[in-house]
């Protein structure tokens, strides 16, 4: 395998960027194949400390050859990332792969041009320590090697799941791309909870974070349903069965359900804006 096949250019340092660098790093793949890209040269000192073994450029400098590009800015800037990017090469030769929220893959192959190998995905934050989950979508005329690429660049960082359908991205969007600020936001909720029951500040946040996690990890060791682990745990008469009729009689789902909407929604608006 040729060096430029190897390679992986990661646009964009933010949150997700930075988290997807990270997860590459921290599961063995190697620093040397890892080029990553700075806007503002008041960058580069910042991002040489935190990944002190990949190589670091201009977006000039960068693209030049062909590789696996990550375009990991906002949806706002990936456009004109696409356009700059096909005035700088040969996008034929590259694959890119886009974790921009809402931009479509045809958008996305209209800026980048037609013969550049266009794969979408919405992973999440996990991806930092390899735990992330990614929604992959591509077209039907993507060969199989491009996929087998992509895939393995998003594995490398947790899990990943092919979508036949692009409009699903939404959906997954608002799942799991989204879906750590969720988790994150309910455990500041029970967090402050417990210090309203008495517990100080570390006994409820060690509390909380073992919970969540001894969960997820009994929710992935079994084979039972959510539903089904949820009522092993609720005792007629008990602590839990009053604690989950308050959350019932509230319409704790409705609540989900809304919230999963919305972001759905918004997903749905950024695509509708640059239509």
């Amino acid at each position: 395998m040729q060096d430029e096949d190897k390679k992986i250019v990661v646009i964009g340092l933010g949150n997700m960027g930075a988290s997807l660098a990270r997860g590459l790093l921290n599961h063995d793949f190697p620093a040397q194949h890892i080029h990553l890209v700075y806007r503002h040269a008041a960058e580069a000192e910042q991002f040489a400390l935190s990944f002190p073994d990949c190589s670091l450029s201009t977006f000039k400098d960068a693209v030049r050859t062909p590789a696996s590009f990550i375009l990991a800015l906002k949806p706002k800037d990936t456009l004109d990332l696409c356009r700059r990017i096909a005035s700088s090469m040969d996008t034929a030769k590259s694959l890119f792969i886009s974790v921009a929220a809402g931009i479509s893959h045809q958008l996305l192959q209209d800026n980048l041009g037609s013969a550049a190998v266009i794969i979408r995905s919405m992973p999440n934050t996990p991806a930092a320590i390899g735990y992330g989950m990614t929604g992959l979508y591509t077209n039907e005329s993507t060969v199989v090697s491009y996929r087998h690429k992509a895939e393995s660049i998003l594995s490398s960082v947790g899990k990943t799941l092919w979508l036949n359908d692009e409009s699903a991205l939404d959906a997954v969007t608002a799942l799991s791309g989204s879906g750590p600020a969720y988790l994150f936001y309910f455990m500041e909720c029970l967090q402050k909870s417990g210090q309203a029951l008495g517990l100080n500040n570390e006994q409820s946040t060690l509390l909380t974070l073992e919970m969540i996690h001894g969960a997820a990890k009994l929710a992935l060791a079994s084979e039972a349903s959510f539903a089904e682990l949820r009522s092993n745990v609720t005792s007629k008469g008990g602590t839990t069965e009053a604690a989950i009729n308050s959350l019932s009689s509230n319409d704790l789902q409705r609540l989900i359900t809304e919230a999963l909407n919305s972001a759905a929604e918004r997903s749905k608006e950024i695509s509708q804006s640059f239509q």
